[in-house]
């Protein structure tokens, strides 16, 4: 999975990383996400992210909790992102389903 040269720095996600450093790189991509929709004003996606972020605790539950969060927030409210929101959260569900042993599904609009 591919990302984006500018997007924060990067942690290669294998069974060599601990949770610790996967969790402060999803912590820096939702503050993306977090600042992005501040700035713009989208209320409805802060509301999801909120809920669930930031992360203090790098545990499965965690991880899934984000995980369930940024899918429903693709499912039910995707014309209240930008495709930079939506890139980024795809992103976030790839590294969240390595981690929690889930299969990302692709949405459809």
């Amino acid at each position: 999975m591919e990302r984006p040269v500018e997007w924060i720095k990067g942690v290669h996600v294998g069974p060599h990383v601990s949770r610790q450093k996967i969790a402060d790189e999803l912590n820096e991509l939702c503050l993306a996400l977090f600042d992005g929709w501040c700035e713009r004003r989208c209320v409805i996606p802060l509301a999801y992210l909120l809920h669930v972020w930031p992360i203090v605790d790098a545990t499965q539950r965690s991880f899934k909790r984000l995980r369930d969060n940024l899918r429903d927030l693709e499912c039910w409210h995707l014309n209240d992102l930008s495709d930079e929101d939506s890139g980024r959260i795809r992103y976030l569900l790839g590294v969240l389903s390595q981690q929690t042993g889930s299969v990302v599904s692709t949405s459809t609009n």
